[in-house]
């Protein structure tokens, strides 16, 4: 796509802009706000930079993981939910400051990589944050977390592939360990996964052979009453 662009920026109007860094609720529901209170204010332009098209309704992430929502009831189209808001999507590089402008890179898909640089009068950051792995040898190689679209959709999988192979191990501690589901973190996000993984391990346990499907069974009863930070 072709950006209205001079000399790599993004071409200002007379208008002032405002804008918007980060496409989560903080972005998003920032955005929503100015464009109602500034609806009357045609000198005013607001744009809202974000790394997908599209609002994540992460609360509901979880469902997507256990496979119990379909991956549209939690996501709304950018364009279609902020009317009266430019939508940029791409990552953000740099702030400059001084020079009141954003460095925004796209491209990253089809291997034509570029910046250009969006100028603002207000600038507002809603960027989110990054999961921590408090530096524990090993643990960003094999962990999982849990913030994105792909990062729900490679936990489902990565479910059921380990239910797949429990299904035709021999060895019991071989068996068991690929039964064991282990989540860190107690909070919302840590307790609302911790059940969902505790019910779709239950009901995938319908296609185990009869040894993996009792240990499947008798490791999500032991995650129901006791650590929610942990399920098997």
């Amino acid at each position: 796509m072709k950006c209205t662009m001079d000399n790599g920026s993004i071409s200002k109007s007379a208008k002032k802009r405002i804008v918007i860094l980060g496409g989560g609720f903080g972005g998003v529901y920032a955005a929503l706000h100015l464009e109602r209170l500034l609806a009357r204010e045609p000198e005013v332009e607001i744009c809202l930079v974000s790394r997908d098209n599209f609002f994540l309704f992460t609360p509901m992430l979880h469902e997507i993981a256990a496979s119990d929502l379909e991956i549209t009831n939690i996501v709304n189209p950018l364009r279609k939910l902020l009317r009266r808001v430019k939508v940029f999507v791409g990552e953000v590089e740099r702030i400059d400051l001084p020079n009141k402008r954003v460095v925004i890179s796209h491209g990253h898909h089809n291997y034509d990589n570029h910046s250009h640089r969006l100028e603002y009068d207000h600038l507002v950051l809603a960027l989110g944050s990054i999961t921590k792995f408090f530096n524990l040898p090993g643990l960003a190689e094999q962990a999982l977390a849990m913030k994105s679209l792909p990062d729900a959709i490679q936990l489902r999988a990565r479910i059921i592939r380990s239910l797949e192979e429990a299904n035709s191990e021999c060895s019991l501690g071989d068996r068991q360990s690929l039964l064991t589901f282990v989540v860190a973190g107690g909070g919302f996000a840590g307790v609302e996964t911790v059940a969902a993984l505790n019910d779709f391990v239950r009901s995938g346990a319908a296609i185990l052979s009869e040894s993996a499907r009792g240990d499947a069974a008798g490791r999500a009863r032991a995650s129901g009453s006791g650590d929610p930070a942990g399920t098997g």
